[in-house]
Parts: C-alpha cells; structure tokens; sequence
C-alpha cells in the first residue's frame, strides 16, 4: 500500500487514544488513525445518504479498490472525463 505523507494536527485527547489502540491491537498509530479515519468516514457518508445527499461526482461514500492498478487508460478516461 502506497502512503502519502502529511503534518496533521491532532487533538492531545484522540492522540493519547490512538496510541493506546495502537499499544493493545500491536499496530502503529498511522495505522490505528487511517483505520479510524476510514470508518469515521464510511459512517459519515451513510449518513448523508440516508438523508438524501447526492455528494460529489464521484461515488459518494466509497473508498477505492486499493487492489486496483491504475493504468494509462484510466488515467486517460479520467482526463477525458474532466477535459483536460
């Protein structure tokens, strides 16, 4: 799995939790917060559909297959999608 890095400031109180997640489930804290992340996520985006929201363009509320290799011709159908 790629990962991107980023500085994110995170509240002292969800800081200590995730490490302490991170300590009994013997993972590292990135880990424990995407996985996190992701459910906070997943959970947000049922919600707005079920009352009603459309989002954005895309899928709303699904993740991508991270099992997925991006080819040319995606990134080419994307491009043509956006018309760039």
């Amino acid at each position: 799995m790629c990962a991107l890095r980023s500085t994110l400031i995170i509240d002292d109180d969800i800081m200590h939790l995730a490490r302490d997640l991170a300590k009994v489930e013997r993972k590292p804290v990135s880990a424990v917060i995407s996985e996190l992340a992701r459910e906070g996520y997943e959970s947000r985006c049922a919600a707005l559909r079920a009352n009603g929201s459309t989002g954005p363009d895309r899928d709303f509320g699904r993740l991508p297959d991270r099992r997925v290799v991006v080819t040319n011709e995606h990134l080419n159908a994307l491009r043509e999608r956006l018309g760039v």
